[in-house]
């Protein structure tokens, strides 16, 4: 717990919980989006590897399709995400599994927009 607290720990430390606390994966329901906020970022904490796409369904009418400055990070890694974002979610296009840390959860860092809750 105490490597994947490095790494993740500026999703949970002084971070406050966001308008949705959690989402349960449309394709795969054994899979759970937790969100946390702190400053202009929105985390999403994962409960296991969603395989090549994420697609966070809550997220799809809150945020703006053209807000260009959306930056998509997977922590722990200098991967920084492509995604899609349309009316059936934010789609984020996901590593190959082999170049990703095994972890506990995953978390991807949202950063540069503006989400209603």
């Amino acid at each position: 717990v105490g490597y994947w607290l490095k790494i993740n720990g500026e999703a949970i430390y002084a971070t406050r919980p966001w308008a949705m606390n959690t989402e349960t994966d449309k394709q795969n329901n054994t899979i759970h989006y937790f969100y946390t906020t702190k400053g202009n970022c929105l985390y999403v904490i994962a409960s296991a590897w969603p395989g090549d796409k994420a697609v966070l369904a809550y997220l799809g009418s809150k945020i703006n399709s053209s807000a260009s400055s959306l930056h998509i990070q997977l922590l722990g890694t200098n991967h920084v995400l492509n995604y899609v974002c349309d009316n059936k979610g934010l789609k984020i296009n996901l590593p190959p599994r082999n170049s990703v840390p095994e972890e506990f959860f995953y978390t991807f860092k949202l950063s540069g927009f503006k989400a209603s809750p």
